[in-house]
């Protein structure tokens, strides 16, 4: 009987060990519909993707970018977000990362911020090949995105952890009225962002987390406190924060560390504004 249980267990780690490889294959489109009275009529319909994560480098190929890359196009996204981290390891993966998003097209525009991967390899080169790439930077930054006569903003705040977040220039002449994205690469800015100015932001896109990349199930899941001191609660999924603001947090694409995942598929997320 013990020896059976034994052969058992043996055989269930095996096959899941196997699988955490191929997870990382498993790309999943992560579809949400977004609904509020803020969206113009105009903007709804609008089919945005959320790419973060990529970590282009010795686990995540440039054939797969490539691959990725046609994934996306396929989609015929309105918009392209980004949220940071698109190379890992190397600074000399930067380019050839860039050369492969600049095929992407979204006719109401591409703009991202960076994430602490690429303040670590170089992030003046991730701002100049973003530029090249046809991509806007929005780290603490905000730009109004137009369709007819009406326009929703569209923002960004710098990475928590490299550089410093400020929500001020994205909410400049914002009003309450106004339909209003934010970008942050780690979501641990919602933590000790300035509530009082939250409500104005109707959706945040956040990644960084990769699901935990090694989602364990739920009774050896971790809780754990950040660098600030705060716990730390945003894994994967949306989430609720006050009374207006939707926030989702993506599994993002690549891997770090190792080239493993389990249960925390790869995501492109797919968004509607409804």
């Amino acid at each position: 009987m013990i020896k059976r249980i034994c052969i058992a267990v043996f055989v269930t780690v095996f096959l899941a060990g196997l699988y955490a490889f191929i997870e990382p294959y498993r790309i999943e489109d992560k579809v949400y519909h977004i609904s509020s009275p803020d969206i113009p009529a105009s903007f709804k319909g609008t089919r945005i993707v959320f790419l973060v994560d990529i970590h282009h480098g010795p686990f995540l190929s440039q054939t797969r970018l490539k691959k990725i890359v046609d994934r996306v196009n396929r989609l015929e996204p309105d918009m392209l977000l980004f949220g940071g981290d698109y190379i890992h390891h190397k600074a000399e993966y930067i380019k050839p990362a860039f050369e492969e998003l600049s095929r992407l097209r979204a006719p109401l525009g591409l703009y991202g911020v960076l994430g602490n991967h690429d303040h670590n390899k170089n992030a003046p080169l991730t701002r100049e090949s973003m530029s090249m790439a046809g991509i806007t930077l929005i780290d603490n930054a905000g730009v109004w995105v137009n369709r007819g006569e009406s326009r929703i903003r569209v923002g960004g705040v710098g990475d928590i952890l490299m550089d410093w977040p400020d929500i001020d220039p994205v909410l400049d002449s914002v009003t309450t009225d106004d339909f209003v994205m934010l970008v942050s690469h780690n979501p641990d800015f919602f933590v000790v962002a300035d509530t009082s100015k939250l409500p104005l932001v109707d959706l945040a896109l956040c990644g960084h987390t990769h699901g935990w990349q090694i989602n364990l199930p739920s009774r050896f899941k971790r809780r754990y406190k950040d660098f600030t001191g705060h716990t730390y609660n945003y894994k994967s999924g949306l989430y609720h924060i006050g009374k207006n603001t939707k926030l989702i947090v993506s599994n993002g694409i690549g891997t770090v560390f190792m080239p493993l995942r389990f249960r925390a598929r790869p995501q492109i997320v797919v968004i509607y504004l409804v």
